[in-house]
């Protein structure tokens, strides 16, 4: 079930990200990597999957009980 949700945040992120300047500002005049208002959302997502991962990682190299 948490596995459909990280899908779902990622599906609506690239949408956002692709269609929008939610993400990325691309129309900003100032700089190429301009971050847009849910570029800390895209990433505490990276931040949350890599966490995540790890914890799974290190799950699965202890010795079971």
């Amino acid at each position: 079930m948490l596995l459909w949700g990280v899908y779902a945040v990622a599906v609506l992120l690239i949408v956002l990200g692709s269609f929008t300047n939610l993400v990325r500002d691309y129309e900003s005049p100032v700089a190429l990597d301009t971050a847009g208002p849910l570029y800390i959302v895209f990433v505490l997502y990276l931040v949350i999957c890599t966490g995540l991962a790890s914890l799974n990682l290190i799950r699965t190299a202890m010795p079971a009980v």
